[in-house]
């Protein structure tokens, strides 16, 4: 059985000051991969590389890292967000699917 597709956006930094990178942290795919069962794949900083549509036709789920204390979990049956307890070791995250 295929695992679902989770994007992580990802985040645009200056390598060694000079090579520009786009990067996501090794935490929030490790989640992604071993806590979640999807499939991690990073989303680039540079929305000029992709459409909307390109990247939900490929994803089945985002996660954006950040926020307070608490992991929101939010399905596309607009239901309300459930607050989730924080997963130990991994940095605060929200899970949108």
């Amino acid at each position: 059985m295929d695992r679902p597709v989770v994007g992580i956006i990802g985040n645009s930094y200056l390598l060694n000051d000079e090579y520009p990178v786009h990067a996501t942290g090794h935490m929030n795919s490790a989640a992604i991969s071993t806590v979640a069962d999807a499939l991690p794949m990073m989303v680039p900083a540079d929305p000029e590389l992709f459409t909307l549509e390109e990247l939900m036709s490929v994803c089945d789920g985002f996660l954006f890292t950040g926020g307070d204390q608490m992991c929101t979990l939010k399905s596309t049956a607009n239901r309300q967000p459930t607050r989730m307890a924080h997963l130990t070791e991994i940095e605060t995250v929200s899970l949108w699917v």
